[in-house]
This record gives structure tokens, C-alpha cells and sequence, in this order.
């Protein structure tokens, strides 16, 4: 019978022992400033990544810190706790002391520069007065101004009523109403003679003011 348990498949193995150790992995392997980087003595600098105080065999320390490599048992006090992992070093760093982080306190303490005379005595570089006023025109009235540079362009008109007249007849001329109301005899163009001619000139008149209040000048076929 073939073996079928694909848990016990030794990919499948490598891979999950692969992603098991990654936090460790990450925690040792992690990219640093160098294979020997320089420890700074200043205390103003915080070493990073690699750490001053990091130890080969990591993993084990932390076990050993969470107490996994030893027994429960209160028998043998002397392997119960254990001062040291065996195999593991301290990493020594390269000392740097060029690189250091100047104390203000130590080289400017404040006695030397507080509570002593500032002597302003010397010509300024630009006129503090020079932008005092502003060069153009600000916080003016625009009503207030357009109203006091108005001018006038249309001449005012004489003080009589041609002016406000409306023009009734603006296509025909007005010397044919003339004409017809010199004919009638009696006022607004109408004629008192009840005749057919009477009729008639009452009849043109009053086509004629209809034509001209409504725009509708044409000639009417009787």
C-alpha cells in the first residue's frame, strides 16, 4: 500500500520548519550597518539594529530566559538555573569616538549668555519704516468713489413733453394723418356726416390709429 500522508511529505516539513523560524531568522539575519559596525560611545546616539548588547545564539538565550531547556523540578537547584548558555559570546563592536554629540549645557552653560547686556548699537541693513504705508490705493469706498467721478455723457433734455411722446405711426408718414383729419369736421378725426363718405373717412381713420398702435401697417382690400 502506497503511503498517502501528504503531512509527513519532507517539502511540506522544510516549509513548515522554514516558517516557524522566520521571527528568528528576522531577529538575527536582519540586514545591518556593516559586518563590523561601529558602537558609538555617546550616549546621545541609541545603537540600532544590531544592538550593543546582543549576544550570539539568541534563540537559546530567550529559551533559556523563558526556562524551556531545563526540567520542572526543585531537586537539583544547580540545573535549574543556569548563569550561561553554553556556546554563546558576547559580539564585539569596533569603539568609534569621533562621533559625538556636542552638550549644550557643557560648552554654553547659561551663566554665560543670560542676564547679560545686548548691545543694538549698529546701523540696520534695511528701513524697518520703508513698508509702513502701502504704495497704491487701499481701503477706498468703490461706491463712494464711482459716484464722486461720475460724468454725464447724454445731454440732458429741454424740459417740454416731446420728448415722452410715443410714436404711434412709426411707418407712415404723419402728413397722411394730417391730411385725413383736416378732412373731418369734428375732433379725433372723425367726421359728423352719417354719409357714405362720412362713414367711410370715420371707417379709414379708425383703421389707421388700429395699424399704427399694433404695428400691423398693410393695405386693407375692401
Amino acid at each position: 500500500m502506497a503511503f498517502t500522508r501528504f503531512h509527513d511529505d519532507p517539502a511540506r516539513i522544510a516549509k513548515q520548519l522554514q516558517q516557524q523560524t522566520d521571527q528568528g531568522r528576522w531577529a538575527i539575519d536582519v540586514p545591518g550597518n556593516g559586518d563590523k559596525p561601529c558602537f558609538q560611545l555617546d550616549p546621545q546616539i541609541i545603537p540600532q539594529k544590531w544592538g550593543g548588547n546582543l549576544w550570539t545564539k539568541s534563540i537559546d538565550i530567550q529559551s533559556s530566559l523563558l526556562g524551556i531547556d531545563r526540567p520542572l523540578t526543585r531537586d537539583c537547584m544547580n540545573a535549574k538555573y543556569k548563569q550561561y548558555v553554553s556556546g554563546a559570546s558576547r559580539i564585539v563592536y569596533p569603539e568609534c569616538e569621533t562621533l559625538t554629540t556636542e552638550q549644550s549645557r557643557a560648552i554654553a552653560p547659561a551663566w554665560m549668555y543670560r542676564d547679560l547686556p545686548q548691545d543694538h548699537s549698529y546701523i540696520l541693513p534695511q528701513n524697518p519704516q520703508a513698508n509702513t504705508e502701502m504704495k497704491f490705493s487701499n481701503y477706498v469706498n468703490t461706491r463712494i468713489f464711482e459716484k464722486d467721478n461720475f460724468n454725464r455723457d447724454a445731454v440732458c433734455p429741454t424740459n417740454n413733453q416731446e420728448y415722452t411722446k410715443p410714436n404711434l405711426n412709426a411707418n407712415i408718414s404723419t402728413t397722411n394723418n394730417k391730411k385725413t383729419a383736416r378732412n373731418t369736421n369734428s375732433k379725433e378725426g372723425f367726421s359728423n356726416n352719417m354719409s357714405s363718405v362720412g362713414k367711410n373717412v370715420n371707417i379709414e381713420y379708425a383703421r389707421q390709429q388700429f395699424d399704427a398702435l399694433n404695428g400691423t401697417q398693410k393695405r386693407h382690400v375692401r
